[in-house]
């Protein structure tokens, strides 16, 4: 999956793998279902056990912003 377009930063106090997240603020899939998003990171950690499904599920609310 393709993700350069959006923008990530490396977040600082993590482990050294690392925390990535991708800025989900005003994601209208969200909105929608009443979460409010100020200042909402989307992020999945590195020992996720089940990152096939955590990345379908990002993907789905990132295109669906």
């Amino acid at each position: 999956m393709d993700l350069s377009h959006l923008k990530a930063e490396k977040l600082e106090r993590a482990s050294d793998k690392g925390v990535y997240g991708i800025n989900i603020q005003d994601n209208n899939i969200l909105t929608d279902f009443g979460v409010k998003t100020d200042n909402m990171i989307l992020c999945i950690p590195c020992n996720t056990k089940q990152m096939d499904k955590a990345i379908l599920a990002a993907k789905w609310i990132i295109d669906n912003k």
